[in-house]
């Protein structure tokens, strides 16, 4: 996916303004400051503290940045794990949860939103809900 972005960048004469790094987050993470912070589907079956990742993730972000968080919100029937509808928190629990400063963060989007999927084998599809969140830094 890097290489993809990267690609993409150079396609539209960014070169040099795109950033695009692989990290494992048990190990490495990047540090910014960002203008745009990304974390999409940030759920793995390797125990990572989520939350404390996320927060990190958010202090990267630049005066002026934002930070976009997109979860799953319902499991797809294909899905590596399925999720206990009890266990996905709604947008605002995550943003409690990030326990971020309201005097520094300005909530653009914080909804849950539904969508057709379509599964690995390119015909299946499912309706799934995503929680979608984006903050901008004050």
């Amino acid at each position: 996916m890097v290489s993809r972005v990267v690609a993409a960048a150079a396609d539209r004469g960014l070169d040099g303004r795109i950033d695009a790094q692989r990290h494992d987050l048990t190990r490495t993470r990047p540090t910014g400051p960002f203008d745009l912070v990304y974390a999409c589907y940030f759920h793995s079956p390797v125990t990572i503290n989520r939350n404390g990742v996320l927060r990190q993730a958010a202090a990267q972000v630049a005066p002026g940045g934002c930070f976009l968080l997109i979860d799953h919100a319902s499991p797809a029937p294909w899905s590596w794990k399925q999720l206990d509808p009890a266990d996905i928190p709604t947008p605002r629990q995550t943003l409690d949860d990030l326990g971020l400063d309201p005097a520094e963060w300005f909530t653009v989007r914080c909804e849950r939103i539904h969508r057709t999927a379509t599964g690995p084998d390119g015909h299946t599809t499912a309706t799934v809900a995503d929680n979608v969140i984006v903050l901008r830094r004050t």
